[in-house]
Parts: structure tokens; C-alpha cells; sequence
């Protein structure tokens, strides 16, 4: 007989004997194929142990294969939340960074509708931000998101919700509909190694390397100088006028949409243009036109005069903070 849903194996019909039954070979042979039959699909308890391991405590030491792992795919990029050790900085926040409803700190991430005020520090690779004010947010962008249950899970005292459910402790639990852009936010408390996966149990923090962080980041933002002084902006351009160079700047990616321009800590002056004598001429002015997806064409306006015609570099003069911003 076959065994049932809970694997018990049933003697076929005529078992089990009474006494004084004629033991004849048309009833012992049925019964004792049918129990051999089952005994050859059993595995002994030795075979069992070498290819079997216990889901909890034990090693495997062969191959593993499985269709999937929490209803997701088994490896790489299960994050759906970008930036989530707080490691990328493009706008060089510092101190306490106190942000306005909407402004970004920190890549990818956003003051609440309350604003947001926070401090971080960074520990063996671990970046925590303490919220003392409003809540942080990440929108995520639904052409990363198939529709289904999603986990949202972190360390630190903060509490978390999806889109527009509850705050709770790590381990929330949401659907999510693909192509939509859920929002991710957390209000104040302590807050690092933040993960929103698919399925229904949080696992591990997937750690990404530092350049595949920056790379998915500059989707979304990138800075064309971050903090450095003479560092150039963008390749060889040339002055159309005495007071205006022109030159091309491409994004390191091609960003989610043709992004906004703002230099965040100074203004044009920090930024110049090598003149025909090679010295440094302060700008008046800094602009972009023509901006799309791939790059932009970068205007520079100085009030000193230039020579017409002449090739010219854009840099930086002192340390200013420039950013290309297509969030969303």
C-alpha cells in the first residue's frame, strides 16, 4: 500500500491475520512484495543522516539546490533599499544635519513631512544615525519591485513602517505591488543596516560593495565635485565670449530622469576657469543647459575677461559640494 499524507505506511487488505488463519501463498506473497516494495522507497536512518542535515545546527558540506529562498532570488541585490549602511555621502552632510520636509541627507534618503534631524557615526564599517526630530524616509522605485509580500527589517531602536502602515520594531511585513514607488520610513530612535526584501522573514543585512553602492546611488544623485579643491569638473571646453566658457559634463550612470542642478554649500565663486595665461579666473555665475539622462552642457560666467576662442578647463577653486539631483 502507499503511504498516506503523513508518510504511515498501511498493510494491503486482508491484515492483519486472526488466529487459526491457513497461511497461504496468495495472501503471504502479496503481503510480503507489497512490504518489500515499501521498504526499498524507505531510506535507512544511516543513509538518511549522511545525506540529509537538520534546517537548524547543522553544516552542509555538498552542493545545495533550491528554487528559491524566502520566495525570493537566493542571492545578490535582494535589497531593495539602497544606501542602507548610510555609507554614500555625495552631499557631505555633517554634525547634526538638521533637513526640511523632502531635502536629502544622506544618498537616497529624505526628511519626512515633519522634517528630520539627525546625527551618525561610523564603527568596524557600520554607519548608525541617531534621529532625535520628524523621520527619515526612502522612497523605493517600483521598477525595482515585483508585486508581493515584502520584509522590512533593521538594527537600532527607530521604528519602521511601509508606505502607509504602522510603525513597529524590525520585522515589518507588507504587499507591495510592483512598479509602484512604496515609501520607507523610520521615526526616531537609532538606525543602521536597514534591508527591505521579498518574502515573508527578514534575513541577513546583504552588504554590497562600496562601488556597486555608489553606482546604484548616482541613479538618483550624483555630485560633479565633492569637497575637493582643484579638482576638474568636467573635460576641455572653450570660451565663447570673453565672459562665458562652455563644456560638457556626462554622469558617471545614466540617472532615472533629467535631474536638477544646485551647488549645496557656496556658490559659483568657489568654482573657476583656467584662463589663457593659466591662472585660475573666478566664476560669476554656474549654470547647465541642456540636460538629460546621460549628461548636460555646463555654462560658466566670469566677470573678468576671457580670451574668445581660447580651450579652458572648469574646476574647482576651493572645496564646494555640486549635485545633479533626479530623486524621487
Amino acid at each position: 500500500m502507499p503511504r498516506d499524507i503523513n508518510d504511515v505506511y498501511t498493510l494491503p487488505a486482508g491484515n492483519p491475520v486472526v488466529p487459526g488463519t491457513v497461511i497461504s501463498t496468495t495472501w503471504a506473497n502479496a503481503t510480503l512484495n507489497d512490504i518489500a516494495s515499501a521498504l526499498t522507497a524507505s531510506i535507512t536512518q544511516t543513509a538518511a543522516d549522511a545525506r540529509y542535515a537538520n534546517l537548524t545546527g547543522d553544516t552542509f558540506t555538498g552542493g545545495v539546490t533550491v528554487p528559491s529562498l524566502n520566495g525570493g532570488q537566493l542571492a545578490g541585490l535582494r535589497n531593495k533599499i539602497i544606501n542602507g549602511n548610510f555609507g554614500v555621502n555625495q552631499r557631505v552632510v555633517s554634525g547634526t544635519v538638521v533637513l526640511s520636509a523632502g531635502q536629502y541627507g544622506h544618498d537616497r534618503w529624505k526628511a519626512g513631512s515633519s522634517g528630520c534631524t539627525y546625527t551618525f557615526a561610523s564603527t568596524a564599517g557600520v554607519t548608525t544615525l541617531t534621529i532625535t526630530a520628524g523621520s527619515l524616509q526612502q522612497p523605493i522605485e517600483g521598477a525595482n519591485l515585483l508585486s508581493g509580500i515584502h520584509t522590512l527589517s533593521w538594527s537600532g531602536t527607530a521604528q519602521g513602517k511601509i508606505g502607509t502602515g504602522s510603525y513597529s520594531s524590525s520585522g515589518v511585513t507588507g504587499s507591495v505591488t510592483g512598479g509602484s514607488n512604496p515609501t520607507i520610513e523610520f521615526n526616531t530612535g537609532t538606525l543602521s543596516l536597514v534591508q527591505f526584501e521579498p518574502g515573508a522573514i527578514a534575513t541577513p543585512f546583504e552588504h554590497r560593495l562600496y562601488g556597486v553602492e555608489l553606482t546604484l546611488c548616482q541613479r538618483y544623485a550624483c555630485d560633479i565635485v565633492n569637497g575637493g579643491s582643484g579638482q576638474p569638473v568636467c573635460g576641455v571646453g572653450f570660451t565663447t565670449s570673453t565672459t562665458v566658457a562652455h563644456g560638457a559634463f556626462r554622469f558617471p550612470v545614466k540617472m532615472r530622469s533629467a535631474p536638477s542642478f544646485a551647488i549645496l554649500n557656496d556658490s559659483a565663486a568657489s568654482f573657476a576657469v583656467l584662463g589663457a595665461g593659466g591662472a585660475d579666473i573666478a566664476l560669476s555665475a554656474l549654470t547647465v543647459d541642456q540636460v538629460g539622462v546621460d549628461g548636460c552642457r555646463v555654462i560658466a560666467t566670469t566677470s573678468v575677461a576671457l580670451t574668445q576662442g581660447y580651450a579652458s578647463v572648469l574646476r574647482a577653486a576651493t572645496f564646494p559640494v555640486a549635485i545633479f539631483s533626479a530623486e524621487l
